[in-house]
């Protein structure tokens, strides 16, 4: 294969829009060519897919993107595989909440005269937690690649920066092209709306709070019975083999949305890492259930064709938008922290809320600028406890309250 196909990673990889993507990627015309890892926790869904891929581009790991090991080993593999680069990683993998926060499990109601029971917390494991294990495993491997692409460069004699720390936007790779990594999160439209029918699947303390106490919450002899509802009618389909309501979850969603805003053009600086984010409205896939797809309005469902193109846009190395109107996206403009919403076969580039006030513009405007007065403050602060023998931390010693 060529040394200038490029290597993804797609968590998620078997079904779903994932296994779109997986299909996307490897159709694409041959001066554009992919070897695709697909990474799954279920080796049986790959088995029935895997005829249909083609064998010499692609291969499949079995992965638990909730475990640190786990992920690190897929990383290390396709890193390896990829002849090592990794160009695009598709944080996609995604569980749906295994219990409602407040409503709980019907199959396990809770006793209000006992000790309250610990919730199973899987959704933020795996939609939460797993996308920092990915993000940092893929800074890791961006900056291995760009090391080596230096070296190389140095090798042959091309002119290489003084400065061993700087990573150009675009870093020239020997075998053909350049190296332009890509990072897209698969969010929900969930993060930015209320959505009390499954809290943590769109988690963050704020997203949670508008989900609990803002929408218009009406429930029918909780936990009793499987039907909810929340605004308008809503079917929680309980899953017999692991005795969990297969509901589309909500929180999570929200803090990885609010990671690709804070880290996306810190990343592009000092690494020219692009990360952003897709945000999906309705999308008949394995986590919906199939009784709320029976009641969706069918001309409001969202085709896996819709975030395809997304991903086109936001892994494009020149950010390229086509002018049909269906997207708002800038034309020409390479994308990073951005936050995509998908619906139905449009796409909205959804900024951040307008400051508040200018002290607001303050606060935030100076933790964007790595000169600004918290990233001096926090350097002076870890300079400090590292001159008395402590654990530099970023802000807080263990046991400091925010």
């Amino acid at each position: 294969m060529a040394d200038n196909v490029k290597t993804a990673i797609v968590t998620g990889g078997c079904s779903g829009i994932g296994l779109g993507l997986v299909r996307h990627l490897l159709s694409a015309p041959d001066d554009q060519q992919w070897r695709v890892v697909l990474a799954d926790i279920r080796p049986e869904a790959y088995a029935a897919i895997s005829s249909s891929l083609d064998p010499s581009r692609h291969m499949f790991i079995h992965t638990d993107v909730g475990s640190w090991d786990s992920q690190a080993a897929l990383f290390r593999r396709a890193y390896d595989y990829g002849g090592g680069k990794i160009d695009f990683f598709a944080a996609n993998a995604g569980t749906a909440e295994r219990e409602h926060i407040t409503l709980g499990n019907p199959l396990h109601p809770e006793d209000v005269d006992g000790e309250p029971t610990q919730p199973n917390m899987l959704c933020t494991q795996v939609n939460q937690i797993a996308v920092f294990y990915g993000l940092k495993l893929f800074v890791h491997y961006t900056r291995r690649t760009a090391k080596r692409l230096k070296s190389d460069s140095a090798a042959a004699g091309a002119t290489s920066n003084d400065n061993d720390n700087d990573n150009s936007n675009s870093n020239s790779n020997s075998g053909g092209g350049t190296f332009t990594p890509k990072m897209v999160i698969t969010s929900s439209c969930s993060a930015l709306y209320p959505f009390p029918v499954a809290p943590e699947y769109c988690k963050s303390v704020s997203s949670l709070l508008k989900s609990l106490l803002r929408s218009n919450v009406v429930v029918v002899n909780p936990p009793q019975y499987h039907q909810v509802y929340v605004g308008i009618y809503y079917t929680a389909q309980v899953t017999a083999a692991n005795e969990a309501l297969s509901i589309r979850p909500g929180a999570t969603k929200h803090a990885v949305l609010a990671l690709t805003r804070s880290l996306g053009p810190l990343l592009h600086a000092t690494d020219g890492i692009g990360l952003n984010c897709i945000m999906p409205a309705y999308v008949a896939t394995n986590l919906t259930p199939q009784e709320v797809t029976d009641l969706w309005p069918q001309e409001w469902i969202t085709p896996i064709e819709t975030m395809l193109r997304a991903y086109d846009e936001l892994t494009s190395p020149t950010g390229a938008v086509r002018d049909d109107g269906k997207s708002d996206g800038a034309n020409g403009t390479v994308k990073t922290g951005q936050s995509v919403e998908c619906v139905v076969d449009k796409l909205f580039y959804r900024q951040p809320v307008a400051y508040a006030d200018e002290s607001q513009r303050f606060l935030i405007e100076q933790a964007v600028d790595m000169n600004g007065v918290w990233w001096q403050g926090m350097r002076a602060r870890m300079e400090s406890q590292i001159k008395q023998g402590r654990d530099g931390g970023m802000v807080y010693q263990a046991g400091e309250g925010a």
